[in-house]
């Protein structure tokens, strides 16, 4: 038999873990403690109501209660962003679903797989957390980018590398690695000699040519972002075996915040 109590304060736990996981999957989205324990309430009044009778099981209600819970806790989003968030809210609910279904049906007592399926969800949620706040350059791996280099715009796809640390020894900017292939035939000569830097490699000593690059912009989340000050150095060899990337990227470097470009 269940205790009624139990299960509807786990249900508020686990209505308030799915909307602050919900949150975390989205990278920027404001989280309000407050307003998750408003919208969490919104959830299992509504449980409650079916539990007690006094609502009847419908889907049409019970698809509606996620959007309800997002519209208290998420007051202030974008339509775009709370649509993503509301539909994030679903797949957590389900999920959570799911792994409570699970649970019970291995003859787990329905408090404890509440309590088992609120720690799951919590250490997702932290997990989402750590990720959200990590750099984004880590997160995203292959990025978009244009770089201004010898009065051309080179739109190129790039690595994000937490292992390139290159500096201009010069300017002391960092440097983005860039394949000459992404300059086109006759790159050196649209311009003053470059100059050049010796790099160790995995294949042994190398030069790199050094070229200015006034500006340098990164896609992110669908905008265009200015990148800080950097330089450009220029690989006579080709960075991807398969072509999937020309450039090189610091993960080191953080976009600046407004957007730029086309």
């Amino acid at each position: 038999m269940l205790n009624g109590d139990a299960v509807t304060a786990g249900a508020a736990a686990l209505s308030y873990l799915a909307l602050r996981t919900a949150s975390h999957c989205i990278p920027g989205t404001p989280w309000r403690p407050g307003r998750g324990l408003l919208a969490a309430l919104v959830g299992t009044g509504a449980l409650v109501l079916l539990l007690t009778g006094a609502l009847a099981a419908s889907a049409l209600w019970m698809l509606a209660v996620p959007p309800a819970m997002c519209v208290v806790a998420f007051p202030h989003l974008g339509r775009a962003r709370w649509v993503r968030v509301v539909l994030w809210t679903y797949a957590v609910l389900v999920a959570l679903a799911g792994l409570l279904i699970v649970l019970m049906s291995l003859g787990v007592e329905a408090t404890a797989a509440m309590a088992a399926t609120a720690a799951v969800v919590w250490g997702g949620s932290r997990w989402l957390a750590r990720e959200a706040q990590r750099p984004w350059a880590v997160r995203l791996g292959l990025v978009r980018v244009r770089l201004w280099v010898e009065g051309a715009v080179i739109d190129v796809q790039a690595l994000v590398d937490t292992g390139t640390r290159l500096q201009d020894p010069a300017t002391g900017r960092p440097l983005v690695v860039l394949a000459a292939e992404a300059l086109g035939v006759g790159w050196g000569q649209r311009g003053a000699s470059p100059r050049r830097m010796a790099v160790i490699t995995a294949a042994g000593l190398a030069w790199l040519a050094v070229l200015p690059c006034p500006h340098a912009e990164v896609e992110v989340d669908g905008t265009w972002r200015t990148l800080p000050s950097l330089g450009v150095a220029v690989s006579a060899r080709a960075l991807a075996l398969d072509g999937s990337f020309q450039a090189l990227l610091p993960a080191r470097l953080h976009p600046r915040t407004h957007q730029q470009g086309a």
